[in-house]
Protein backbone atom coordinates (compact mmCIF):
# COMPACT_ATOMS: atom_id res chain seq x y z
CA UNK A 1 0.00 0.00 0.00
CA UNK A 2 1.36 3.41 -0.94
CA UNK A 3 1.72 5.98 1.82
CA UNK A 4 3.13 9.47 1.79
CA UNK A 5 3.22 12.81 3.57
CA UNK A 6 2.97 14.92 0.43
CA UNK A 7 2.45 13.89 -3.18
CA UNK A 8 1.32 15.09 -6.56
CA UNK A 9 -0.98 12.59 -8.27
CA UNK A 10 -2.39 12.44 -11.77
CA UNK A 11 -4.29 10.54 -14.43
CA UNK A 12 -2.96 7.78 -16.67
CA UNK A 13 -4.58 7.93 -20.11
CA UNK A 14 -3.60 5.56 -22.90
CA UNK A 15 -5.65 7.71 -25.33
CA UNK A 16 -7.57 5.81 -28.02
CA UNK A 17 -5.53 2.84 -29.27
CA UNK A 18 -6.59 1.39 -32.65
CA UNK A 19 -6.66 -2.42 -32.51
CA UNK A 20 -8.57 -3.81 -35.53
CA UNK A 21 -8.36 -7.14 -33.70
CA UNK A 22 -10.57 -9.79 -35.30
CA UNK A 23 -11.72 -12.14 -32.54
CA UNK A 24 -11.12 -15.72 -33.63
CA UNK A 25 -11.56 -17.52 -30.31
CA UNK A 26 -14.95 -19.05 -29.48
CA UNK A 27 -13.99 -19.73 -25.87
CA UNK A 28 -11.79 -17.81 -23.46
CA UNK A 29 -8.23 -17.87 -24.79
CA UNK A 30 -5.38 -19.14 -22.61
CA UNK A 31 -3.36 -15.94 -23.02
CA UNK A 32 -4.60 -12.33 -22.94
CA UNK A 33 -5.35 -10.51 -26.18
CA UNK A 34 -4.34 -7.13 -24.74
CA UNK A 35 -2.09 -6.04 -21.90
CA UNK A 36 -1.89 -2.43 -20.78
CA UNK A 37 0.64 -1.20 -18.24
CA UNK A 38 -1.15 1.77 -16.68
CA UNK A 39 1.47 3.86 -14.87
CA UNK A 40 -0.37 6.40 -12.70
CA UNK A 41 1.49 9.70 -12.27
CA UNK A 42 2.78 9.73 -8.68
CA UNK A 43 5.44 12.09 -7.37
CA UNK A 44 6.04 11.88 -3.62
CA UNK A 45 7.76 15.09 -2.55
CA UNK A 46 7.92 13.74 0.99
CA UNK A 47 7.47 10.09 2.02
CA UNK A 48 8.75 10.22 5.55
CA UNK A 49 5.52 9.02 7.16
CA UNK A 50 2.98 6.28 6.67
CA UNK A 51 0.04 8.20 8.09
CA UNK A 52 -1.69 9.03 4.81
CA UNK A 53 -2.44 5.88 2.83
CA UNK A 54 -3.70 5.59 -0.74
CA UNK A 55 -6.31 2.88 -0.33
CA UNK A 56 -7.52 2.48 -3.90
CA UNK A 57 -6.59 2.75 -7.55
CA UNK A 58 -9.50 3.09 -9.97
CA UNK A 59 -9.94 3.31 -13.69
CA UNK A 60 -12.08 3.07 -16.78
CA UNK A 61 -11.79 0.85 -19.87
CA UNK A 62 -13.58 1.78 -23.09
CA UNK A 63 -14.02 -0.83 -25.85
CA UNK A 64 -15.52 -0.47 -29.34
CA UNK A 65 -16.59 -3.52 -31.37
CA UNK A 66 -17.99 -4.12 -34.85
CA UNK A 67 -20.01 -7.09 -36.08
CA UNK A 68 -18.49 -7.89 -39.48
CA UNK A 69 -21.45 -10.08 -40.44
CA UNK A 70 -24.11 -8.06 -42.25
CA UNK A 71 -26.63 -10.92 -42.07
CA UNK A 72 -26.50 -12.25 -38.49
CA UNK A 73 -26.13 -10.95 -34.93
CA UNK A 74 -23.21 -12.28 -32.88
CA UNK A 75 -22.17 -12.18 -29.23
CA UNK A 76 -18.89 -10.89 -27.83
CA UNK A 77 -17.51 -12.02 -24.47
CA UNK A 78 -14.63 -10.58 -22.44
CA UNK A 79 -12.93 -10.51 -19.07
CA UNK A 80 -10.65 -7.80 -17.68
CA UNK A 81 -8.06 -8.46 -14.96
CA UNK A 82 -6.10 -5.97 -12.85
CA UNK A 83 -2.80 -7.34 -11.54
CA UNK A 84 -4.13 -10.85 -12.08
CA UNK A 85 -7.45 -10.31 -10.30
CA UNK A 86 -10.70 -10.63 -12.28
CA UNK A 87 -12.31 -7.18 -12.17
CA UNK A 88 -14.77 -7.15 -15.07
CA UNK A 89 -16.59 -10.34 -16.10
CA UNK A 90 -18.66 -10.19 -19.27
CA UNK A 91 -18.73 -13.95 -19.77
CA UNK A 92 -22.53 -13.62 -20.11
CA UNK A 93 -21.86 -11.80 -23.36
CA UNK A 94 -23.14 -8.77 -25.26
CA UNK A 95 -25.05 -9.19 -28.50
CA UNK A 96 -24.09 -7.03 -31.49
CA UNK A 97 -26.73 -6.61 -34.18
CA UNK A 98 -26.01 -7.68 -37.77
CA UNK A 99 -23.50 -5.25 -39.24
CA UNK A 100 -23.72 -3.19 -36.05
CA UNK A 101 -21.34 -1.70 -33.53
CA UNK A 102 -21.09 -1.85 -29.74
CA UNK A 103 -19.44 0.63 -27.35
CA UNK A 104 -18.75 -0.56 -23.80
CA UNK A 105 -17.45 1.36 -20.78
CA UNK A 106 -16.22 -0.67 -17.82
CA UNK A 107 -14.88 0.44 -14.44
CA UNK A 108 -11.91 -1.20 -12.74
CA UNK A 109 -10.51 -0.89 -9.23
CA UNK A 110 -7.83 -2.26 -6.94
CA UNK A 111 -7.74 -2.06 -3.15
CA UNK A 112 -4.48 -1.24 -1.36
CA UNK A 113 -2.33 -0.74 -4.48
CA UNK A 114 1.28 -1.76 -3.89
CA UNK A 115 2.67 0.70 -6.41
CA UNK A 116 1.66 3.16 -9.12
CA UNK A 117 1.42 0.63 -11.96
CA UNK A 118 -1.70 -1.37 -12.82
CA UNK A 119 -1.30 -4.31 -15.19
CA UNK A 120 -4.60 -4.49 -17.09
CA UNK A 121 -5.10 -7.66 -19.15
CA UNK A 122 -8.07 -8.41 -21.41
CA UNK A 123 -9.42 -11.62 -22.92
CA UNK A 124 -11.92 -11.67 -25.81
CA UNK A 125 -13.96 -14.43 -27.43
CA UNK A 126 -17.14 -14.60 -29.50
CA UNK A 127 -20.07 -16.80 -30.46
CA UNK A 128 -18.57 -17.31 -33.94
CA UNK A 129 -14.99 -17.06 -35.16
CA UNK A 130 -13.83 -14.02 -37.15
CA UNK A 131 -17.19 -12.25 -37.07
CA UNK A 132 -16.49 -9.58 -34.43
CA UNK A 133 -13.67 -7.04 -34.45
CA UNK A 134 -12.30 -4.98 -31.57
CA UNK A 135 -11.81 -1.62 -33.23
CA UNK A 136 -10.11 0.28 -30.41
CA UNK A 137 -9.68 0.62 -26.66
CA UNK A 138 -8.83 3.30 -24.13
CA UNK A 139 -7.67 2.87 -20.53
CA UNK A 140 -7.60 5.56 -17.83
CA UNK A 141 -6.50 5.14 -14.21
CA UNK A 142 -5.73 7.12 -11.08
CA UNK A 143 -5.69 6.92 -7.30
CA UNK A 144 -9.28 7.44 -6.17
CA UNK A 145 -12.48 5.47 -6.46
CA UNK A 146 -15.04 4.13 -8.91
CA UNK A 147 -17.44 3.07 -6.16
CA UNK A 148 -19.18 4.84 -3.28
CA UNK A 149 -18.43 1.91 -0.97
CA UNK A 150 -14.69 1.83 -1.67
CA UNK A 151 -12.35 3.69 0.69
CA UNK A 152 -10.10 5.92 -1.40
CA UNK A 153 -7.74 7.31 1.22
CA UNK A 154 -7.06 6.93 4.94
CA UNK A 155 -5.60 9.44 7.38
CA UNK A 156 -4.16 7.70 10.44
CA UNK A 157 -3.01 10.71 12.46
CA UNK A 158 -4.75 13.92 13.45
CA UNK A 159 -2.99 16.68 11.52
CA UNK A 160 -3.37 19.56 9.11
CA UNK A 161 -4.34 18.05 5.78
CA UNK A 162 -4.66 19.27 2.23
CA UNK A 163 -6.68 16.97 -0.05
CA UNK A 164 -7.31 17.68 -3.72
CA UNK A 165 -9.26 15.66 -6.27
CA UNK A 166 -10.84 16.04 -9.70
CA UNK A 167 -13.59 14.26 -11.61
CA UNK A 168 -12.48 12.31 -14.66
CA UNK A 169 -15.05 13.76 -17.07
CA UNK A 170 -18.75 14.37 -16.56
CA UNK A 171 -21.42 17.04 -16.40
CA UNK A 172 -22.19 15.77 -12.89
CA UNK A 173 -20.21 17.23 -10.01
CA UNK A 174 -18.39 14.74 -7.76
CA UNK A 175 -19.58 13.94 -4.27
CA UNK A 176 -17.21 13.19 -1.44
CA UNK A 177 -17.57 12.22 2.21
CA UNK A 178 -14.89 12.32 4.88
CA UNK A 179 -15.73 10.06 7.83
CA UNK A 180 -14.10 9.54 11.22
CA UNK A 181 -11.92 6.42 11.14
CA UNK A 182 -13.43 4.63 14.14
CA UNK A 183 -16.95 6.01 14.58
CA UNK A 184 -17.94 6.55 10.96
CA UNK A 185 -19.28 10.00 11.86
CA UNK A 186 -19.35 12.34 8.84
CA UNK A 187 -16.75 15.10 9.09
CA UNK A 188 -17.22 16.86 5.77
CA UNK A 189 -19.16 16.40 2.56
CA UNK A 190 -19.28 18.29 -0.68
CA UNK A 191 -20.37 18.28 -4.32
CA UNK A 192 -17.50 20.16 -5.94
CA UNK A 193 -13.97 19.22 -6.87
CA UNK A 194 -12.25 18.57 -3.57
CA UNK A 195 -9.94 21.27 -2.22
CA UNK A 196 -9.73 20.80 1.55
CA UNK A 197 -7.13 22.43 3.75
CA UNK A 198 -7.96 21.95 7.41
CA UNK A 199 -7.13 20.11 10.62
CA UNK A 200 -8.51 16.59 10.34
CA UNK A 201 -8.69 13.67 12.79
CA UNK A 202 -8.06 10.05 11.84
CA UNK A 203 -10.47 9.58 8.97
CA UNK A 204 -11.42 7.83 5.74
CA UNK A 205 -12.22 9.48 2.41
CA UNK A 206 -15.05 8.11 0.24
CA UNK A 207 -15.91 9.36 -3.23
CA UNK A 208 -19.17 9.07 -5.17
CA UNK A 209 -18.58 9.26 -8.91
CA UNK A 210 -21.46 9.24 -11.41
CA UNK A 211 -22.15 6.09 -13.45
CA UNK A 212 -19.28 4.90 -15.69
CA UNK A 213 -16.91 7.47 -14.15
CA UNK A 214 -14.30 7.54 -11.40
CA UNK A 215 -12.80 10.30 -9.29
CA UNK A 216 -9.04 10.55 -8.93
CA UNK A 217 -6.91 12.39 -6.39
CA UNK A 218 -4.58 15.09 -7.69
CA UNK A 219 -2.71 16.00 -4.54
CA UNK A 220 -2.07 15.23 -0.86
CA UNK A 221 -0.38 17.47 1.68
CA UNK A 222 -0.02 16.49 5.34
CA UNK A 223 1.53 18.73 7.97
Amino acid sequence: MLSCKEALLGLYDSTVVTDTLTITATEKPSTPDLTVSAVIPYTATSSTCNEVKLKRAAGQVKLNFTNLDASNPHTVYYQIYVDGVLTVDNSAGSVIAMGGTLAKTELIGQADPADATLSVTMYFWASAASQIRLDDHRVKAGFGSESVSAEALRIEKESMQGLYAALLASDTTPVYALKALNSGVSLATGTTSIALSTMLPESRLYLTPPATEFIYLTGISSV
